[in-house]
């Protein structure tokens, strides 16, 4: 950044919404991206350990102490399905599972399938990025599935809590933006 570049840092719904000339407002890869690995677990604690210098056991390991387990990845189909992400998505998230040593594969996608759209966020949807983020973002959509019975909420994740204890409280803040479960943009959307 130069010196007339600046960063804007705003507390949004117990998150910290940061702009920047890199930041991308609408369903790109970049903020696909960000969805999955916010699904799988709270992957910016565990970024710094590169599981790529390990053996398969290792990395195995590793995983599991992250919380990456199969129900964890299941989670990730199922806030992939609610958030409209492109075919981008299972190739690689199936490609992050294996390398973790986590069993998936393309048919296990159809564990999504009953999944309702809720975001509402372009390219296909109206709002923009910081619409979704302001609206809840993922943790908002994860809630709507644990309030459902559609999330793993016992998985622990790298806070050592669970996904549940970390949805505790959060919640839609704008349901033009993110639907309720039960007032879904499409039925079905997995």
């Amino acid at each position: 950044f130069t010196e007339k570049q600046t960063l804007e840092v705003e507390p949004v719904n117990g998150n910290v919404l940061v702009r920047s000339a890199a930041s991308l407002d609408s369903r790109w890869v970049g903020s696909e991206r960000a969805e999955k690995f916010n699904a799988v677990v709270e992957i910016a604690y565990a970024s710094a350990a590169d599981p790529t210098a390990y053996g398969h056991a290792e990395r195995t390991a590793m995983a599991e102490s992250f919380g990456m387990t199969r129900k964890a990845f299941e989670n990730a189909i199922f806030v992939a399905a609610a958030a409209g992400c492109s075919t981008n998505c299972p190739p690689h998230v199936i490609a992050i599972a294996r390398h973790l040593g986590v069993e998936l594969d393309i048919k296990d996608w159809e564990l999504g399938r009953d999944i309702p759209l809720l975001v509402n966020m372009q390219p296909a949807g109206e709002y923009l990025g910081e619409g979704f983020y302001r609206a809840g973002a993922v943790p908002a959509v994860m809630a709507e599935l644990l309030k459902a019975g559609k999330l793993n909420g016992d998985c622990i994740t790298v806070t050592g809590k669970t996904m549940s204890e970390n949805l505790a409280g959060r919640k839609i803040l704008d349901e033009q933006v993110i639907k309720p479960y039960d007032q879904p943009l499409k039925e079905n959307a997995g």
